[in-house]
């Protein structure tokens, strides 16, 4: 395989596996033990979590998003969008404020669940050195 194909083969891979953490990492710290929800394989919640990070996104920057808005933003139907959040909303990561979503702060932030956000971000870091050495090499 020529070395620049190989390289572009193991940024994508070190990418994928930055993402995967990620959503990993999410869906350990919304979906925990504690809830009846984490029985569920992290597969089946895909939408939710996307869903659920475009309304942290929001919440973060003060402009919570409208279910539309979110629609938009992941080109997926608003009746997929509904449930997700309606999901979100019964396991309590996400409020409605009118017609705009908020996360809830207070469930998410609890201790146990920061060990996974901050797992997440060391796996980020890693992903990201790896990400730099295969840039050095690309050059």
């Amino acid at each position: 395989m020529r070395r620049d194909v190989e390289c572009g083969l193991h940024e994508r891979a070190a990418i994928s596996r930055m993402i995967l953490r990620v959503v990993e990492a999410v869906h350990l710290s919304w979906f925990s033990e504690n809830d009846e929800h984490h029985s569920e394989p992290m597969g089946r919640n895909l939408d939710a979590i996307f869903v659920g990070m475009l309304v942290v996104i929001g919440t973060s920057e003060g402009k919570p998003l409208t279910l539309s808005g979110i629609s938009k933003s992941l080109d997926m139907p608003h009746q997929t969008v509904a449930r997700k959040l309606r999901h979100l909303m019964e396991i309590g990561i996400v409020q409605r404020r009118g017609d705009r979503y908020e996360y809830v702060a207070e469930r998410l932030d609890r201790p146990e669940r920061r060990l996974a956000v901050l797992n997440a971000r060391k796996r980020v870091v890693r992903c990201a050195l790896e990400l730099q050495k295969l840039s050095k090499m690309d050059r």
